[in-house]
């Protein structure tokens, strides 16, 4: 659905600072569902002229009277023949992602963890650093794995409905090729760890639900299923009891969600 507006005389206005660019429009609209309609339709649009860049979308408004229009009628709500609305666009902020409708941030930290390389069943079975069982590893002196990379976040808001993905997979690594958004780095099958997600409900415009989310990983390069061997200098795979050629897995891997 779509309304009549009008720009005002003197707009837009734009502005350069600090590598950002922020816009101001100045919109006349009929007073009512009409200015919630302009908004609606204007929510995730680029800014529309050359003095600004395409990444710039709408960030917030005010709606007003336009100047010198009576109320109307005699009811206990304010009612006038139109509205005056101002646009505000930035550049700030999270992406706004255009194919998936909804606002990206991406951010990294580094972390550090230890913990003893053991069967997750908690047996006293050995592991194995190769495939020919001449290296065992008991759970008892096993070593401490040491793992130094980047807990990386993957925030979407905005959304429209619940993301039913993020309570899947938790404790899980990567199956498949997962590429960011913003940073433009691929992760490599195994070398993302996924620990669990904050999701936030909020009512937003319309009074519609509107929702955020967190995803938690902790990336590590080598993959969360190989660790340092002491003695060798390098990062290794282990393999199950008795020297078997299948390489024992820490972590189930599962191909990884982005929103669901």
């Amino acid at each position: 659905m779509t309304v009549e507006y009008a720009e005002m005389q003197g707009y837009p206005r734009g502005k350069w600072l600090d590598g950002h660019f922020d816009g101001l429009r100045r919109l006349k609209v009929a007073w009512g569902s009409d200015a919630v309609t302009m908004l609606e339709a204007l929510e995730g649009t680029a800014w529309p002229y050359a003095s600004g860049p395409n990444a710039c979308t709408p960030w917030q408004a005010t709606i007003k009277p336009f100047p010198n229009c009576r109320q109307q009628g005699s009811g206990s709500l304010a009612s006038y023949e139109f509205a005056l609305v101002d646009v505000f666009y930035t550049t700030r902020g999270p992406v706004w992602n255009t194919s998936l409708g909804y606002r990206v941030q991406e951010t990294t930290s580094s972390y550090t963890r230890v913990g003893k390389i053991s069967p997750k069943d908690g047996s006293t079975n050995r592991l194995y650093w190769d495939n020919a069982g001449a290296n065992p590893i008991h759970r008892d002196d096993a070593p401490m794995g040491e793992w130094h990379g980047m807990a990386y976040k993957l925030t979407f808001s905005g959304l429209t409905s619940a993301p039913s993905g993020a309570w899947d997979y938790i404790k899980y690594v990567n199956s498949n090729v997962v590429t960011s958004y913003t940073l433009d780095r691929s992760f490599a099958p195994e070398t993302l760890l996924y620990k669990g997600a904050s999701i936030q409900a909020n009512y937003a415009w319309g009074k519609l639900t509107r929702y955020g989310v967190t995803y938690s990983f902790l990336y590590w390069p080598p993959g969360h299923n190989r660790v340092f061997r002491p003695g060798y200098g390098h990062v290794d795979a282990y393999y199950r009891e008795g020297g078997s050629s299948v390489i024992y897995k820490t972590y189930d891997s599962a191909p990884f969600f982005i929103v669901e």
